[in-house]
């Protein structure tokens, strides 16, 4: 449009779109050199060949400023190629430049060749190449940079400045643009800048924004597709006639990065009808991300009656997690886990809450249930030893055992006891019998194993007295007893027990003087002795 703007000319709201051709240097889309002039709310859309110096919108550019401008055509050329300007020493704000640029050699950049000025609130999208000093913002940098970036993915680099400084040059992936680029972050004012995605368009230039349909997703899930819900332009005007929409594809971030919440898209694909020309296109839209549903189940424990259980806060299962999110723990309670839970009522459910851990507003969290099984406490029943005498009948009672494993306040009132020695005729020579426990009654019994011990039973001999008779013997005959005359005392006859003989004896003899003699018995045989204590007494 301009081969030279000098001596503070100014070209302001101005443009070109015709391919733009030189063989020499100093080559621009819209001026080839500016010289103390300003450009101002301007672009161009052409593609730019050269030789050096060659920029998409202007070739040189010192002692003036070039503001809220911009280029989208090719650039192609030797050295110090740039998608906006080819070599800038002065000022350049709020301007972008969004087509491919390579050079032959060096000082190759995506929005200036060779920047000896100042850069601010600008960006490039464009690819770049070059042998040389090539970055996706600047290929050569002895001036400032502020504020200004450009896209690591569409330019194929992450080299932001080929040589020289590169503070104030940031360099962001197309989805990180959503998040992190110059409108997120409000790095480009507002009042130049209008809010699209990924890329923002100049106020000071007609422009298109391309909303998307509200949209919602689960957390970790594909993002569903999208559709086009508006075309608006700068006045707010319906403007789908100005767009072909039929290529537009709307993102989002990664879903394994994007958490609860309203999450903004960007848009790629939309081109001008072909009878429209001059705007600008961006996108916006949002998408919802929902709670993703979790469910936490706690593992099954057991634990032994009497026992107070810790059920820790880690002993669960989990379904439902997505990307790197982690439960690392969860508040675990129970009714079984005290001391005094009783067998009958297991399993005892273990309930879960509380879980913490990382990611995990993400979801939407249900707790399922573990069970905790209180297993019977092991309590030993022993009978008490007894005694009694043969003949007896002996009744054992209910209370004397001792016990061991009893907890808490239960308690052991009775216990059946048994023992064949019980019999009143129990013999000696048998015992000890054992004393068998059954049958226990008491408060908690239910929650124990109940094993039993046993007693002994002694059962000691009965006393049996046999008393001889007194008898009488002629002076000088020999004593001629009678064997059968004699008492008992202590016999056990209900157990059928009898005396069948006992031996007599005395101590006078024929040649014995009259008195009194003492007569013994001695060698007593009958049935049940075995179980007797036997005495005899004498009879004089």
């Amino acid at each position: 449009m301009v081969g030279l703007n000098t001596n503070q000319g100014s070209i302001s709201a101005s443009h070109a779109g015709g391919t733009v051709s030189g063989s020499g240097d100093y080559v621009g889309g819209l001026v080839g050199y500016n010289n103390g002039g300003n450009v101002s709310a301007s672009y161009a859309t052409g593609s730019v060949s050269g030789a050096s110096d060659v920029g998409g919108l202007v070739g040189v550019h010192y002692d003036g400023t070039i503001a809220n401008s911009y280029a989208i055509g090719q650039v192609t050329g030797f050295a110090y190629v740039g998608g906006l300007i080819g070599r800038n020493a002065s000022t350049l704000a709020g301007s972008y430049a969004l087509g491919g640029v390579s050079g032959k050699s060096g000082n190759v950049g995506g929005l200036v060749g060779n920047n000896a000025g100042t850069i601010s609130e600008s960006y490039a999208v464009g690819s770049v190449s070059g042998n040389a000093d090539v970055g996706g913002l600047a290929g050569q940098n002895i001036g400032a940079i502020a504020s200004s970036y450009w896209d690591t993915t569409a330019s194929g680099t992450m080299t932001g400045v080929g040589s020289g400084a590169s503070a104030g040059a940031v360099g962001l992936a197309t989805q990180e643009w959503l998040t992190q680029g110059p409108i997120a972050t409000g790095a480009f004012g507002a009042g130049a800048w209008v809010t699209g995605y990924p890329y923002p368009v100049l106020k000071a230039l007609p422009y298109v924004v391309i909303n998307a349909a509200p949209a919602q997703a689960t957390y970790g899930a594909a993002p569903p597709s999208f559709t086009v819900s508006s075309v608006i332009d700068q006045a707010g005007r319906d403007a789908s006639a100005i767009v072909n929409t039929s290529g537009i594809q709307f993102f989002a971030m990664s879903s394994a990065t994007m958490s609860l919440g309203s999450h903004i898209l960007g848009g790629t694909g939309a081109a001008l009808a072909n009878s429209q020309s001059g705007y600008q296109i961006t996108y916006d839209g949002q998408l919802t991300i929902q709670p993703a549903t979790l469910t936490i189940t706690p593992g099954n424990q057991t634990k032994t009656y009497g026992q107070a259980l810790a059920l820790g806060t880690t002993d669960f299962t989990v379904s439902g997690l997505l990307n790197n999110d982690r439960v690392t723990s969860v508040t675990l309670s129970s009714a079984g886990a005290s001391a005094t839970a009783a067998v009958g009522a297991s399993p005892y459910a273990i309930a879960g809450s509380n879980a913490t851990g990382t990611g995990l507003s993400n979801y939407t969290i249900s707790y399922d249930t573990g069970s905790l099984t209180v297993n019977p406490a092991a309590l030993t029943i022993t009978p008490g030893n007894q005694a009694k005498t043969y003949g007896q009948a002996l009744a054992l009672g209910t209370t004397n055992f001792s016990v061991s494993g009893l907890l808490g306040n239960d308690r052991v009132t009775g216990v059946t006891l048994s023992s064949a020695g019980a019999l009143a005729t129990a013999a000696v020579g048998v015992s000890p019998y054992t004393i068998a426990g059954s049958n226990a009654t008491g408060t908690g019994l239910s929650n124990y194993t109940i094993s039993y011990g046993t007693g002994s039973l002694t059962v000691t001999p009965a006393p049996l007295t046999i008393t001889p008779a007194a008898q009488s013997s002629i002076y000088g005959t020999t004593p001629v007893l009678n064997q059968g005359d004699y008492s008992e005392t202590g016999l056990v006859t209900g157990n059928g027990d009898s005396i069948n003989s006992v031996v007599l004896t005395t101590t006078a003899t024929r040649q014995s003087t009259v008195g009194t003699y003492a007569i013994s018995a001695s060698k007593a045989s009958g049935t049940g002795f075995r179980t007797t204590t036997l005495s005899t007494m004498t009879a004089r």
